[in-house]
């Protein structure tokens, strides 16, 4: 079985995933074919990083990172601005579409099944080289032990500040 941290990087355009659209006779969702594409390009890139092995059976940490191009025709004081991350992407597709994509294209090759992602990290950057990096690593997140003595199940109720109720 890999190692954990396990990268796996997909070079060229990231796509996020797109919406299903609905055969209104049959009710048949249909994901649209660059959805479906880029879904299998995911897939063959999660099956070579993880080289044979079964998925991951274990809570787990994402991270995904989609370097958009910057493109040519940007006059050159933006394109530095967004070589040096001055410059963000705050257009579509959303960052959420890339994780749901991302998460759906690793789903039964890396982790048995995506609950088993307890957290995400998602970031959207221009760079020189277009590519979508996940990075899959053990959870951070320990359970909290246990409080001792009796739990006041009135503390916040009806209240805004936290403070227990009269």
């Amino acid at each position: 079985m890999p190692a954990l941290p396990l990268q796996i990087v997909i070079p060229g355009k990231a796509y996020g995933k797109g919406r299903p659209h609905f055969v209104r006779k049959t009710g048949i969702a249909i994901t649209p074919n660059q959805t479906r594409k880029y879904e299998d390009i995911i897939r063959t890139r999660a099956e070579d990083a993880m080289g044979g092995a079964p998925p991951f059976d274990q809570p787990l940490a994402i991270r995904v990172t989609v370097y958009l191009a910057i493109a040519m025709s940007w006059p050159k004081k933006k394109q530095a601005a967004a070589a040096n991350r001055e410059l963000l992407p705050t257009g579509r597709p959303d960052t959420d579409n890339f994780v749901k994509i991302a998460l759906d294209g690793l789903n039964e090759i890396v982790f048995r099944d995506d609950s088993l992602v307890v957290q995400i990290a998602a970031s959207k950057v221009y760079d020189h080289r277009p590519r979508l990096v996940i990075d899959v690593m053990p959870t951070t997140i320990r359970p909290l032990a246990p409080k001792s003595g009796p739990v006041d199940a009135r503390v916040g109720v009806g209240s805004h500040t936290g403070a227990p109720a009269a």
